[in-house]
């Protein structure tokens, strides 16, 4: 017995391993605080260029100086464009992306359903698109939706993010405009 404990108090005296018990404890936690950390980042810069092109689109539509296809009537193919363009960072925009543009009543102020819709990738089929243009001096409301993968869905900030059928988290911008005379 006394020999066991002889044993037992030099191993309890040495010091070698202990900082590899340390990098153990503490290496995954850096890990994920690293991998959240650039996910975070990742889906501001998707946001704020979202915003971005919204806010510039939008522009352009209230203004009258967007461009549309060979009639010159301005869909939402050209307003999805247009904020694809001008938001740049956001992969495979254009599919991606569900685009809302509804009238407000000016008497009601009835809103349109908080919830935008949104494209579902696990679908063929395309939700239906809301783009009316409204007329003069009317108030319009317009949301985008883009459907986007996290970069790390597993660990960190992916694993929390509420994502949807297909896997991907959805960021929403609306944005608000009176239809400029012509």
């Amino acid at each position: 017995m006394t020999r066991l404990r002889g044993l037992f108090a030099r191993w309890r005296g040495d010091q070698r391993g202990s900082s590899t018990i340390e990098f153990v404890i503490l290496f995954p936690a850096f890990v994920v605080l690293l991998l959240s950390g650039y996910e975070i980042g990742v889906l501001m810069v998707r946001q704020t260029m979202l915003e971005r092109g919204v806010d510039l689109a939008v522009r352009d539509l209230r203004l009258g100086i967007m461009s549309g296809g060979a009639d010159d009537i301005v869909d939402e193919s050209d307003v999805r464009r247009a904020i694809c363009d001008y938001a740049g960072v956001l992969p495979d925009c254009m599919n991606a992306m569900h685009l809302d543009l509804q009238p407000i009543s000016n008497i009601t102020f009835a809103m349109p359903a908080p919830q935008a819709t949104c494209v579902d990738r696990t679908s063929t089929i395309r939700p239906d698109i809301l783009f009316n243009a409204g007329q003069e001096n009317e108030l319009m409301i317009v949301r985008a939706c883009y459907v986007v993968d996290p970069l790390f869905p597993t660990s960190g900030l992916g694993a929390q993010l509420t994502l949807d059928d297909s896997g991907g988290y959805q960021l929403v911008s609306t944005s608000a405009f009176v239809n400029e005379p012509q």
